[in-house]
């Protein structure tokens, strides 16, 4: 008999027909019929995404969970001292896309300094043939800074380096890496022409990018999220954008995803759909990892990337 697993939220089809190859894939993202009970209760694996809401109330009808396996490096979502007190590991799957994430940051970067769309759009709306485009901003050797030195901030940081910017960052613990440590968000903003967001979501840091921020970044700076949405107070960012606060902003990810308030369509915002790992070559890697973390939890009894 194959070992069950269960889906507690929407995966990739193609990492569903894996997973079907060698288990028996029981879905729970629709409501559980009480005749089901007995079924899902029996359970030890479980498998989500990187966005999933798994509260305690949810977790709690899966009393045999052992093993909560995110195809995704955010766990934000998930209730981890439910978890810990019922001794459920978690995993998620970082580092394999940790160089599409900065990718796309440095994209969006160079994007907002060159006024990349605008541009392109001015070419495309025929207005080429009657004036010529408005100077932007150099990029290189302009001061960024990064809020969060972690694996994708890391990354973000020697990809800076390729274009002698002059980097700063904040984050709760001092690195080896050769940028300018700044103590709080307020004052790396100040000190900086592009703000990157690029720390993990946590109830600590929830609307820490708000009005205060937006100002200390001035009218001259933009702000790039490629982290999760619930860490820029969303209508504050409108309002910035609104008053000309800060220049602008590019964001693959949002508050309320997919749901975008109009006030974000602006010439000076760039949107993309909360796709920085959206490689083929990385999400067979996550998927990868995804099916590695199962065999190894079954096999040997502890998974490859445990979350602590």
């Amino acid at each position: 008999m194959k070992t069950r697993i269960v889906k507690l939220d929407n995966i990739p089809e193609t990492l569903e027909c894996k997973i079907k190859k060698d288990f028996d894939l029981i879905d729970a993202t629709q409501d559980i019929p009480e005749k089901y009970q007995g079924i899902y209760s029996g359970i030890t694996i479980g498998i989500a995404n990187g966005e999933s809401r798994l509260r305690a109330e949810h977790l709690e009808k899966f009393s045999s969970l052992r093993l909560i396996t995110v195809f995704g490096v955010g766990y934000d979502g998930v209730d981890m001292i439910y978890l810990k007190n019922q001794n459920i590991t978690l995993t998620n799957t970082p580092d394999v896309l940790t160089d599409d994430v900065a990718d796309l940051a440095l994209t969006f970067c160079l994007a907002l300094s060159r006024e990349l769309i605008p541009a392109h759009n001015f070419v495309r709306d025929g207005k080429w043939n009657e004036s010529r485009y408005p100077l932007t901003s150099k990029f290189s050797k302009c001061k960024v800074g990064i809020f969060g030195l972690g694996r994708v901030g890391r990354a973000i940081y020697h990809r800076l380096s390729a274009f002698d910017c002059d980097v700063y960052y904040t984050d709760s613990k001092a690195t080896d890496i050769p940028a300018k440590r700044v103590d709080s968000i307020g004052s790396l903003a100040e000190k900086v022409d592009i703000l990157i967001i690029a720390a993990n979501a946590s109830i600590h840091n929830t609307d820490i990018i708000d009005k205060d921020v937006l100002a200390a970044l001035g009218n001259k700076g933009y702000l790039v999220n490629i982290s999760r949405g619930s860490l820029v107070k969303q209508t504050d960012l409108i309002s910035a954008l609104e008053n000309s606060i800060i220049a602008g902003a590019a964001l693959d990810v949002l508050a309320n995803e997919p749901d975008v308030p109009q006030e974000l369509f602006r010439p000076n915002v760039i949107l993309t759909p909360h796709y920085a790992s959206g490689t083929t070559q990385t999400r067979k890697a996550m998927e990868q990892l995804v099916l590695d973390n199962i065999h190894a939890f079954i096999h040997q009894g502890q998974a490859i990337t445990p979350v602590n």
